[in-house]
């Protein structure tokens, strides 16, 4: 018994080192590329990339600034369900890049970019238990039993359903629409400026995340699914803030807001089991008292 606490107990200490480099690391990258991104560092370096694959030049700014808050996040303690949105922010900036690159024919550096995707999924699946949310956290927050002392669950359970149909369809489609480039994908492409294989890497990511939110038989996957989700619309958003079309903000933004909605209200998409077995509840009672 000695012998297999020592070797927990070493077991221990190498996943914890190994979850704080991987973290630094990954920290340090966001960071210090982060600050590449807002162009501090390195004057035209990364504008020089962002040219050669096609990016319009405020779209490293955009990503500069989400690194450093997600630097934050995995660093900081506590912010356990925010941990949950960086990392799977982080994992899809870098995969976006390495499939980036593979369009333009660079499968050298699309290594490298899932390469740098690997470390940030080794800190998320090595991180202590004070810095994750458990399954079992998820799986109650999910329960119909945690709103059982809610008012108004017809009508919540209601509106969530509104606001998941409209978050779903809406990336079902416009999914199915950016990765077969549609006309309307095309002219998003004249106005905001992003090369058309970025449409398609996108139109992907939504299809997926669509499917993920409509069958949510994965809690984490889908806690992923809806942060990608905010993640390309609050992304869509500022783009076309930054190309001063203002009017054509509010499209993705709204439809954000509509996606926080419906992600605050998932316990009421199982409300029915609980309204099923309350009203079996007083049957059952009066046969036993019977």
């Amino acid at each position: 018994m000695e012998e297999k606490a020592i070797i927990l107990n070493l077991k221990t200490k190498i996943i914890n080192v190994v979850y704080w480099i991987t973290t630094v690391a990954i920290g340090w990258e966001l960071i210090f590329g982060g600050l590449w991104d807002i162009n501090v560092l390195n004057k035209g370096y990364v504008q020089n990339i962002m040219d050669h694959l096609g990016y319009p030049a405020y779209f490293p700014f955009i990503f500069g600034i989400a690194k450093f808050l997600a630097a934050i996040v995995i660093l900081a303690p506590g912010f356990r369900r925010l941990k949950e949105w960086a990392y799977a922010g982080i994992f899809f900036v870098f995969t976006g890049a390495a499939f980036s690159h593979l369009f333009v024919h660079e499968a050298d550096k699309a290594i490298q970019g899932l390469i740098f995707a690997a470390i940030p999924l080794i800190s998320w699946a090595l991180r202590p238990v004070s810095r994750r949310l458990t399954r079992d956290e998820f799986l109650a927050s999910l329960s119909p039993e945690s709103i059982r002392n809610e008012k108004h669950i017809k009508q919540k359970r209601i509106t969530y359903w509104i606001c998941v149909s409209i978050l779903g369809l809406g990336a079902v489609s416009g999914g199915l629409s950016n990765f077969f480039h549609a006309s309307n994908t095309r002219e998003i492409v004249k106005e905001l400026g992003y090369p058309m294989f970025f449409f398609t890497i996108l139109g992907a990511w939504k299809v997926l995340g669509s499917v993920a939110i409509f069958f949510p038989r994965f809690p984490r996957l889908q806690e992923w699914a809806y942060a990608g989700l905010m993640i390309d619309l609050v992304g869509a958003s500022t783009s076309y803030i930054c190309v001063g079309k203002i009017s054509g903000m509010f499209p993705p933004l709204i439809s954000a807001i509509v996606g926080i909605i419906a992600w605050k209200l998932r316990p009421f998409a199982k409300s029915n089991q609980l309204a099923t077995q309350d009203n079996a509840e007083p049957k059952f009672t009066s046969q036993l008292s019977s």
